[in-house]
């Protein structure tokens, strides 16, 4: 039977890969080239919101894999590990652009500025770039479950 820190453990990696990927739709949804200030501070806590959940992700993931679960020898030796490593930091690459763009509101707001408005350049950036992180965030999911599959072992791992 599996111990109560791996289940616990576990739940909370998958609740935050959740909380991460709602945080990025939530983004979407309200970011406009033109914005209420309330609008703009309301994305401006999500986006905090999203950093501690995906601080959540790397936190509970790594913990599982170096203290509990299989151990890293079985982690290590996996591609589709270093791949779903690769895809989590490109996310987080990713997700620069919209937050530093979100934080350099934060003058404007503290000034009492009614409204935001982003010029169609930087809005069309910006708007890519929150929905790179969704694709790289359905990748995420799909190489644990490869992984956790039994695929994506290296001949020279020492996972099987």
């Amino acid at each position: 039977m599996t111990s109560f820190p791996s289940v616990a453990l576990a739940y909370l990696h998958l609740l935050s890969i959740g909380l991460t990927v709602s945080f990025i739709v939530a983004e979407a949804t309200l970011y406009r080239a033109r914005m209420s200030a309330e609008r703009a501070r309301l994305i401006q806590k999500l986006d905090m919101g999203y950093f501690v959940a995906a601080m959540l992700i790397l936190a509970t993931g790594f913990t599982r894999a170096l203290w509990l679960e299989k151990g890293w020898p079985y982690y290590w030796g996996n591609v589709f590990f270093h791949l779903k490593l690769g895809a989590y930091l490109l996310w987080a690459l990713a997700s620069l652009v919209p937050t530093f763009h979100f934080l350099g509101w934060s003058k404007r707001l503290v000034q009492g500025s009614a409204s935001i408005e982003i010029e169609p350049i930087q809005f069309r950036r910006v708007r890519a770039f929150i929905w790179l992180q969704l694709g790289l965030a359905c990748l995420v999911p799909l190489f644990a479950v490869l992984m956790a599959r039994g695929y994506g072992f290296m001949a020279s791992g020492s996972g099987q």
